[in-house]
């Protein structure tokens, strides 16, 4: 599941970590790995683990950048999820984006998050 926010230019990654840390403490799927089709706790779980930043200038597009972006799996020694600051410079924005395997929760539950 891939959800993308626009913001206005300026977003940083301190802000982006502090979101994603307070999503963390109150979903704890968000703080869990699969193991042996259950739901375990991720020992050391750590939010930096699950942010990234990146500019994408032209002739790069965000689109083509996506592509990749949901192409790529999950690594599956650890919760099952991401974010992504993305700068924009042909937009003159920035953008979220939020990348989650099913099983972390359908679309409707992660639109309440």
């Amino acid at each position: 599941i891939v959800a993308c926010i626009i913001l206005e230019e300026g977003a940083n990654m301190e802000n982006l970590s502090s979101c994603a840390r307070t999503m963390a403490g109150l979903f704890e799927r968000l703080r869990c790995r699969i193991v042996d089709n259950r739901w375990v706790e991720a020992e050391e779980f750590k939010v930096s683990e699950h942010l990234f930043e990146m500019t994408v200038s032209p002739p790069e597009t965000i689109t083509s950048v996506l592509g990749d972006f949901v192409s790529e799996m999950l690594p599956e020694d650890r919760p099952l999820w991401h974010m992504t600051l993305v700068h924009d410079k042909l937009a003159k924005r920035d953008m979220v984006i939020f990348r989650s395997h099913h099983a972390v929760g359908d679309g409707l539950s992660l639109v309440q998050m």
